[in-house]
């Protein structure tokens, strides 16, 4: 059940279907330093916002 997993099962997920593991890796990394490490700021959400970039023009249609 997807709504139940971590962001390591999630990332692990991607990688079973394909996704690239560097673009899923560095937005998995960002979340954990934002929600177990006590981070935030805007560099972290740049690098949010440019995985997340990098991740919809590798996979547009």
């Amino acid at each position: 059940d997807h709504v139940h997993m971590t962001a390591r099962e999630l990332a692990a997920a991607l990688h079973r279907v394909g996704f690239t593991a560097r673009h899923v890796d560095q937005l998995t990394e960002i979340f954990e330093l934002v929600r177990y490490g006590n981070r935030s700021g805007q560099p972290l959400a740049e690098r949010a916002v440019g995985c997340l970039e990098a991740i919809r023009k590798a996979y547009a249609t």
